[in-house]
């Protein structure tokens, strides 16, 4: 008869392994543990609801939102620091809304304004699309899904009226730099290439259909820029740019000396680069153009 033998195990050997799954059982209760009250440290914001959709550049398109997030019962206060919009396989960096609310308390429910920076970076109507919250510290992140807007909420243009000693300035050259916030963090003053700069009209003014921001505007007058006037476009739309220049009396005469009127005249920079500010002489042959510090040059038409 052949029999067979059973090795069996050390005493010393079994010791030692079950000393190794006791220590790897409270590692991984201890991993567990120590996650949960990692969790118990961060708030839990959620997008519970998107009161309006706002377009602010009137392009038909959704670049603003007015949003409801909460945070859960016991959890820290969150700030949230940057927001992503995902739709059509796309996403889009957007922002809060320039000294608007960003705290969220712990076991409440804020409302906040959040808006496009870019044209690029707009949604369109009827289109679904998902809201990314991620909190100042970068760790936590709540992604909330709607259904697509099929109306948008209007606003007044920003209006910048160019004045110079009382009178209003025609042709000046208006330009917006825009506070932009990448989605790194990261903070710069860019062109605002959405908006294609214009001159100002008889009035002195222009209109600006602007994202929500912060924005520093700036007249050019005779190719000199002004200082620029910073505003914040959800909470002022009436801006005034005050020339420290002043007035300029052109006259035209014939060759008896005599004034000449209703002759056309221009104004140009030091390269001969019409500014946009023109007029018609007075019947002294007079016209008055108000100007900044700058070097002009003037061209007379007859017709």
């Amino acid at each position: 008869m052949i029999r067979k033998r059973r090795k069996s195990v050390s005493p010393i050997v079994a010791i030692v392994l079950i000393i190794a799954l006791v220590v790897t059982t409270i590692g991984i209760v201890t991993v567990l543990v120590l996650n949960n009250m990692d969790q118990d440290d961060k708030p839990m914001l959620t997008v519970t609801d998107v009161n309006f959709v706002f377009d602010y550049n009137l392009d038909g398109k959704i670049d603003a939102m007015e949003v409801d997030v909460a945070n859960n019962p016991g959890k820290p206060d969150a700030i949230v620091e940057k927001i992503k919009i995902e739709t059509n396989g796309e996403t889009f960096n957007w922002v809060t809304s320039p000294g608007g609310n960003r705290t969220i308390v712990g076991g409440m429910t804020a409302t906040i304004r959040i808006t496009s920076q870019s044209i690029d970076a707009q949604v369109e109507l009827d289109t679904e699309y998902s809201i990314v919250l991620i909190t100042a510290d970068d760790y936590f992140m709540s992604t909330s899904t709607f259904s697509g807007a099929s109306s948008l909420l209007q606003s007044d243009p920003v209006t910048v009226t160019v004045i110079s000693k009382g009178l209003p300035v025609e042709g000046a050259l208006i330009t917006f730099d825009l506070y932009y916030k990448g989605g790194d963090g990261s903070s710069t003053w860019i062109p605002a290439n959405f908006w294609t700069p214009m001159s100002t009209n008889a009035e002195g003014k222009i209109e600006a259909d602007l994202f929500l921001g912060y924005y520093a505007v700036r007249a050019y007058v005779g190719g000199n820029p002004t200082d620029a006037v910073i505003f914040n476009r959800e909470l002022e739309t009436d801006i005034e740019i005050i020339l420290g220049g002043g007035s300029v009396a052109v006259r035209v005469v014939d060759g008896s000396d005599q004034g000449m009127e209703g002759i056309y005249l221009f104004a140009a920079d030091s390269n001969f680069v019409d500014i946009g500010a023109s007029g018609q002489t007075n019947e002294t042959g007079y016209f008055e153009f108000v100007l900044g510090n700058g070097d002009y040059r003037f061209r007379a038409s007859y017709l």
